[in-house]
């Protein structure tokens, strides 16, 4: 990437190798106070990615199922994201969690932190809500148009989606990728 104006070409499964980590996202020590605001330590943010990169993994996932999408504000996820970014400054791919509750904001989301530099997302069909077979696969259709450059990781968690992501679920998943 030679200038900001140019995006990497978006990551495909050949791309990801070796190991990956899904870090924590480390909270403040008052974050359990319901008054405080700005709950994710960025500076230990910072030093975790560079530990990790230092030990060598390959690529970084964060914003899973510790309950981040659950418990965090916009501002301190996009604070979040944007450390990590800052801090991983293209060494390996980031794949950031954009998992909500609605088809909508998940795409506020993946394409906010596509466009700060993530490389992709972990992403789980939206929370606290059973799905068929079909609606599943349409969300997923529906991110992928959305945010063509994104990588979509399909973070494949029954108990915490309530979806058991069955064999025709994959089969269906070709039919969407570009």
């Amino acid at each position: 990437m030679s200038n900001k104006t140019m995006k990497p070409a978006r990551l495909t499964a050949e791309d990801i190798h070796g190991v990956w980590a899904i870090m924590p996202t480390p909270a403040t020590p008052d974050a359990s106070n319901w008054r405080s605001t700005n709950t994710v330590d960025l500076n230990e943010t910072a030093r975790i990615v560079e530990e990790l990169i230092a030990a060598g993994v390959n690529g970084i996932l964060s914003m899973g199922t510790f309950g981040e999408c659950a418990t965090l504000t916009w501002e301190e996820k996009r604070d979040y994201v944007s450390t990590v970014v800052e801090t991983i400054r293209g060494r390996v791919p980031y794949f950031c969690g954009t998992t909500a509750l609605n088809t909508r904001e998940v795409i506020r989301q993946t394409r906010e932190f596509m466009d700060m530099g993530a490389s992709g997302t972990m992403l789980g069909v939206p929370m606290w809500v059973k799905m068929d077979l079909p609606t599943a696969v349409q969300f997923y259709r529906d991110v992928a148009e959305a945010v063509p450059e994104a990588a979509i990781a399909i973070y494949a968690n029954p108990e915490a989606f309530k979806f058991d992501f069955p064999r025709p679920f994959w089969q269906k998943c070709p039919k969407f990728r570009r």
